[in-house]
């Protein structure tokens, strides 16, 4: 299997358990969700601009936009790693060393 098609997977399965705890926990505790995701949705729209609409319409798109982000985030970063990954030893740049994350780049040997 390719190793970009292995990081979606395990970046899906991750995200599921993930998921998966977070509502088991909610459940248990009887919390609620977390804010996080809202605070980022409305700091990305104010950095862009973006008008997500007023009231319930905005509120509305502000949770389905944080749960996208969050599969997104969940779902991507294992596959750039994976895809990554796959060109390790092969001399290509751009590897796991290298990641899209600020830090310290280095190239692949």
């Amino acid at each position: 299997m390719h190793t970009l098609v292995k990081g979606l997977v395990a970046g899906a399965a991750g995200t599921t358990a993930l998921n998966t705890a977070s509502y088991l926990d909610m459940l248990v505790r009887a919390r609620g969700a977390s804010s996080t995701p809202r605070q980022a949705v409305e700091k990305l729209s104010d950095l862009t601009h973006t008008d997500l609409g007023d009231g319930d319409r905005a509120a509305n798109r502000t949770e389905a936009l944080g749960s996208l982000m969050g599969y997104a985030t969940g779902i991507g970063a294992p596959s750039r790693t994976g895809s990554c990954r796959g060109g390790a030893g092969r001399g290509r740049s751009g590897c796991w060393r290298s990641p899209f994350w600020p830090c310290r780049a280095r190239t692949c040997r």
